[in-house]
């Protein structure tokens, strides 16, 4: 049974979409028949994710429900992209999934897919507000220190100017 739920099938879980949701109770289940109980997901891992899933305290989860306005510049069904408010380049877009995951930290296989879709459509931005052909930069900040201000993974489209190095 140890092998049954190797990263292989759990990079597979996430490509195909299943929720993490699934993946603990498929584990549970696998545990339980087997009655290796040791594995099952501790009461503060099932916190963690009801926390991580409830978007009503988090303003982009209210921009993406329309609670709050923005200046869409891109929206799918996993991802939004839109101008921000206080622009540091004549170009700047925010690009956020619709799932709310607090910063890269709470990344997991299971978000490997939306985190590529995430810079494809930056790439598609960048194409349709021209300043794909001279450059552009597709910055994530996580933390406090490295200035993470909203609790919801997001990624910054640059461009329209000259982008200096290292960023400050």
């Amino acid at each position: 049974m140890g092998d049954v739920l190797n990263p292989q099938l759990l990079f597979s879980l996430g490509m195909l979409g299943v929720g993490v949701r699934l993946y603990f109770k498929l584990y549970s289940a696998i545990s339980i028949a087997g009655k290796d109980r040791t594995h099952m997901p501790s009461p503060k891992c099932s916190k963690n994710m009801e926390r991580m899933n409830r978007m009503s305290d988090c303003v982009f989860c209210k921009i993406i429900s329309k609670e709050i306005p923005s200046s869409v510049v891109y929206e799918d069904d996993r991802v939004l992209a839109f101008k921000d408010i206080s622009p540091a380049a004549p170009v700047h877009v925010l690009i956020i999934p619709k799932q709310h995951i607090s910063s890269v930290m709470d990344l997991n296989l299971e978000h490997v897919d939306l985190i590529g879709h995430i810079f494809l459509v930056g790439k598609k931005i960048a194409r349709d507000l021209g300043v794909d052909s001279k450059g552009f930069r597709i910055v994530n900040n996580c933390g406090e220190d490295g200035g993470q201000t909203v609790g919801h993974i997001h990624f910054h489209l640059l461009g329209g100017r000259g982008l200096q190095w290292p960023p400050g």
